[in-house]
């Protein structure tokens, strides 16, 4: 009997040994979402990035840029490379919790203004606005992708070139803030 349960506790010890090695070379190659701890939204791992931007020392309405933040649209000529000192943050949003979230919000010290936003095509014009928030569901995903759902990073505080990093605080409506680095890419 003695023999016995010393093989059932090394064979426990084996299984959670190697449990703990497929754990940590998941987490090496970054494989699925970063760990939300509590069961909760977390960001998918390898999916966040930010779009290069020239600050041109001016704010937005210096640039006589009609951006109208209270809901409209925004009829902005240079909101690509080169001009205006915006950008944009891209990622997907991953809930593993049973309760649905919300991001509600984003701050960066590399922005001035950091809102969320949506876009639609409206008699071949593209309109950008501002929304309240990007509904996660419980078991699923939001994603913010170019074209549609985005962190719109509004008169930023220094040019954000390809290879930079910008730090970035996701707020949800849960009260939980998430931290990521998003590395700035042109794709």
């Amino acid at each position: 009997m003695q023999v016995f349960n010393m093989i059932t506790i090394k064979a426990k010890v084996v299984a959670f040994g190697i449990g703990a090695v497929l754990l940590l070379l998941l987490g090496a190659c970054g494989g699925g979402a970063a760990p939300a701890g509590d069961g909760g939204v977390a960001v998918e791992s390898g999916s966040v990035w930010v779009r290069p931007a020239v600050t041109t020392g001016m704010s937005d309405a210096a640039m006589g840029g009609n951006m109208d933040h209270s809901g409209g649209s925004m009829d902005h000529g240079s909101m690509g490379q080169g001009g205006g000192g915006n950008s944009a943050a891209y990622l997907r949003l991953v809930n593993t919790g049973g309760e649905a979230d919300a991001l509600v919000g984003a701050s960066t010290d590399a922005a001035k203004i950091v809102e969320i936003h949506d876009m639609t095509m409206e008699n071949g014009v593209m309109k950008m606005f501002p929304i309240e928030q990007i509904e996660i569901p419980a078991g699923g995903s939001a994603e913010l992708q170019p074209g549609g759902l985005h962190v719109m990073l509004i008169d930023l505080n220094q040019d954000l070139n390809a290879g930079d990093e910008v730090e970035l605080t996701l707020k949800l409506a849960s009260g939980k803030e998430i931290q990521v680095t998003a590395p700035v890419e042109q794709r």
